[in-house]
């Protein structure tokens, strides 16, 4: 999960982007946002779908909030990403789309 107040300038070892508060500000700058979730107080389920999306998909998979809105973000082979999202949408959320 990204969090656009914190800039992280260093990329931090594998094992730092386990927490939630960590962003892989690669992603964050140059990945193409593909799909939005509406609602807020989702961030451990947001987080463990978003890990479950780009293990499946084999690409860079990451996510941040915006003004109360989940923002999935991808570097990679994206439509591989979308087609796996399709093929497992997030059960959590009825507010969820692609951009």
């Amino acid at each position: 999960m990204c969090l656009p107040v914190r800039d992280r300038v260093t990329q931090e070892k594998e094992t730092d982007k386990m927490n939630p508060e960590s962003c892989d500000m690669d992603i964050y700058r140059n990945g193409e946002h593909i799909f939005s979730i509406y609602g807020l107080g989702l961030k451990a389920r947001i987080e463990e779908w978003v890990r479950f999306i780009a293990l499946w998909s084999g690409q860079r998979v990451d996510w941040h909030y915006v003004g109360g809105v989940a923002c999935v973000r991808a570097l990679g082979d994206v439509a591989k990403v979308k087609r796996t999202i399709l093929d497992n949408p997030p059960d959590f959320c009825e507010g969820c789309k692609f951009v």
